[in-house]
């Protein structure tokens, strides 16, 4: 069971990068506050992310709980939900651009305030980037058990 959870590792690798980088956009940041806001914004949806898909996956995996049958559309199912999910919490936020572009100042452009998307991004890059660093750690680790 341990190979199919997150390790604490990684988890402390994805909240010390992200704190990194949201310290970089805090320092860019004068009057511009669109930044950290889209930066929050896609951090709040990634950890929604992968605490879900963290918890269905040690249920999934758990010896317990044998009863549940690993079919393959069972596992198509699954990602759909989160996937469906993770749509509609990404069209939350952009349900609230919208608003703000509607009601409040129709000058702007609707992906760059109050939540500005291309921030909005950086921690789902920020994964990736974490992803393969932990590959690459733990496959360093298994070269030097051979």
């Amino acid at each position: 069971m341990k190979e199919h959870t997150i390790n604490k590792r990684f988890w402390i690798l994805i909240i010390t990068t992200n704190s990194f980088v949201a310290l970089i956009l805090l320092s860019l940041v004068f009057n511009n506050y669109e930044l950290i806001a889209g930066f929050l914004a896609g951090f709040f949806s990634l950890m929604i992310y992968l605490l879900i898909n963290n918890q269905l996956f040690k249920k999934m995996f758990n010896k317990q709980n044998s009863a549940i049958k690993r079919k393959a559309t069972y596992t198509v199912l699954l990602f759909l939900l989160i996937s469906l999910m993770m749509f509609l919490i990404i069209s939350l936020f952009f349900l609230i651009n919208y608003f703000c572009k509607k009601h409040i100042n129709e000058n702007k452009n609707l992906f760059l305030w109050p939540i500005n998307f291309i921030t909005f991004s950086f921690p789902f890059l920020v994964f990736i980037v974490a992803l393969a660093i932990d590959a690459s750690l733990n496959k360093k680790k298994e070269l030097r058990k051979e």
